[in-house]
């Protein structure tokens, strides 16, 4: 049947929910009429799982409550799950895959490890001997209830499996802001701190059961890095001994405004313009169409200027904004990852996937600065994104289509050119 155009519009693909138990099936078959779901919670917050506070919180959105005469002692969040060329790909581990144990081959330390993970989409592990159990999703914890269930569920995690009462090694992010950090510095005085994106890469090692010599492509947000600044585009080499080198990374740019550039992707691309023309965006006639006025743009050129409340970022993601806004998909975000899959959206919906002839070269790798080059972890090389910007701005803004596959063909390329 045909969908209305407001559901997911602007996307290639639609999520399903498939029924989690009976009682799906004979709701719907008594109701006999469409319902809408969604989870249960208020945006933000964690699911309600007692009916007296649910029926508080949520009776502003709810014509109805089912409710049943056991309670949930352990709330476990929806799995989401992609098909990726004929392969399950698990997006976000819940009901049905996880607790999930994972074989260590030589992790054999006998030392119970308790990882808390970051802020954002979060997931905490356990560790003892040569496995580890990654429990289920969490979500942010930017919200005071979600701390709370955080910390019983780790709590929970080291009851069920540990070999002790309290985990002897904590392993937290580097961000000293996380909830999950503050969390871990209450449990110990000296936790083990790991760097976002190296986390990232050993967590896709593990479930791949991968040995080292490993080359990860680690593309995300942002994340914290060894030298203060926010990574995001992360190229590593894991040594057959167990040492990491940062390959490359995308070359920095500036956020102007910090947080608000990720909800603002025509912020993100400002940042970027800046870069290649100064403070002045390189006075591009539609620069107006981003919705700035003159006057924000100059206050914007200064702070770009003299790094006020911009600091450097080396981010795929923000890229990917940067370049939905430059084609006119999204310049403001409405919820969390608009911009990106607006511009995965484009791709699946033009008449081609990759520009006539697939000429796209890779982002050429160049010398590191050399006020960066004396940081710790300093990259090998920076992919520079100036190039592809530039040949997206040859010919005026570029449509959808012709941005999303020129970005989408240019990463590829990046990714068989390193590895090659």
């Amino acid at each position: 049947a045909d969908l209305a155009e407001a559901v997911a519009p602007g996307l290639g693909e639609l999520g399903v929910m498939l029924p989690s138990t009976p009682l799906h099936h004979l709701l719907m078959r008594r109701l006999g009429f469409p319902v809408v779901a969604t989870s249960g919670n208020i945006a933000g917050a964690p699911m309600e799982v007692e009916i007296a506070s649910a029926l508080v919180r949520l009776g502003g959105i709810a014509d109805a409550f089912l409710v049943h005469d056991r309670p949930i002692e352990r709330p476990v969040d929806d799995s989401l799950v992609r098909v990726v060329l004929g392969r399950r790909q698990i997006l976000r581990r819940g009901r049905g895959f996880a607790p999930l144990p994972l074989p260590m081959p030589g992790a054999s330390s006998p030392s119970e490890h308790l990882a808390l993970g970051g802020m954002l989409k979060n997931t905490v592990a356990y560790g003892v001997g040569g496995s580890v159990v990654v429990g289920g999703h969490i979500g942010d914890l930017d919200d005071l209830a979600a701390v709370r269930v955080h910390r019983a569920a780790a709590a929970d995690l080291v009851r069920l499996f540990g070999a002790a009462p309290v985990a002897r090694r904590i392993c937290c992010d580097l961000h000293p802001d996380y909830e999950s950090t503050r969390t871990a510095l209450e449990l110990t005085a000296t936790p083990v701190r790991v760097q976002h994106h190296l986390a990232h890469l050993a967590g896709v090692m593990a479930e791949h059961e991968l040995a080292p010599p490993v080359l990860g492509f680690v593309w995300d947000g942002a994340g914290l890095g060894l030298d203060g600044a926010i990574w995001g585009g992360e190229c590593f080499l894991v040594e057959a001994d167990g040492s990491v080198r940062r390959r490359a990374t995308l070359r920095p740019f500036r956020l102007l405004g910090g947080d608000n550039a990720a909800r603002e992707p025509r912020r993100v691309l400002l940042g970027m313009l800046g870069e290649i023309f100064g403070p002045g965006f390189g006075g591009l006639e539609w620069l107006s169409e981003l919705g700035f006025s003159v006057q924000e743009l100059v206050m914007l050129g200064r702070m770009l200027a003299r790094g006020v409340c911009s600091p450097w970022c080396s981010s795929m993601g923000r890229l990917f904004d940067a370049i939905a806004a430059l084609s006119g998909l999204c310049l403001t975000n409405r919820f969390e990852g608009q911009a990106a899959m607006l511009l995965e959206g484009a791709i699946w919906g033009g008449s081609q996937s990759v520009p006539a002839g697939g000429n796209v070269a890779p982002l050429p790798r160049i010398a590191v600065a050399s006020e960066f080059a004396g940081l710790p972890w300093a990259p090998e090389a920076w992919l520079d994104w100036g190039p592809l910007l530039e040949r997206l701005l040859a010919d005026g803004r570029p449509g959808p289509e012709e941005a999303s596959g020129l970005l989408h063909a240019a990463l590829v390329a990046t990714v068989v050119a390193i590895a090659g």
